[in-house]
């Protein structure tokens, strides 16, 4: 059967007599819709009914109501207090974020600042050791101290 059959059957609607007169049409429409499909208004309407929130786009598609939550295609759960704590979650998560980066530039800094003091250290003692060099006074025969 088509979709318009099936959503009208989870809905409740067995009977077409009774289909027909919740949507004010005729018993015959409601047949043809079975066999042709139905208005898209239509299906949509069925489909809310039905709980499945598909009918908003296909980013909805799997998403049920159940009570007061969403349930959605992992079975995830979502309730009306979380989609209340979402912003402050949101700014939370940001703040941490934040921070986060805060804490690496930090640490960069730190690391740019002994690499420099390594790469200084590393100069003065090459200078150190080509000015020693040169301030040696060779040791020959003619000068006597060998």
């Amino acid at each position: 059967m088509n979709e318009f059959y099936c959503l009208r059957l989870k809905c409740g609607y067995q009977c077409p007599k009774k289909t027909a007169a919740f949507l004010g049409v005729t018993v015959r429409t409601v047949k043809n819709w079975e066999r042709s499909g139905a208005p898209v208004a239509v299906i949509k309407l069925f489909r809310m009914m039905a709980h499945d929130l598909g009918w908003i786009g296909r980013d909805w598609e799997g998403f049920t109501i159940v009570e007061d939550r969403i349930i959605g295609p992992g079975r995830a759960i979502i309730t009306p207090g979380m989609i209340r704590e979402y912003p402050y979650l949101e700014g939370e998560l940001e703040r941490r974020r934040a921070a986060d980066l805060e804490r690496w530039r930090h640490r960069q800094r730190w690391r740019n600042w002994i690499k420099e003091g390594r790469e200084l250290a590393a100069t003065a003692v090459q200078r150190f050791a080509r000015s020693s060099t040169r301030a040696r006074i060779p040791q020959t025969k003619e000068s006597g101290q060998i």
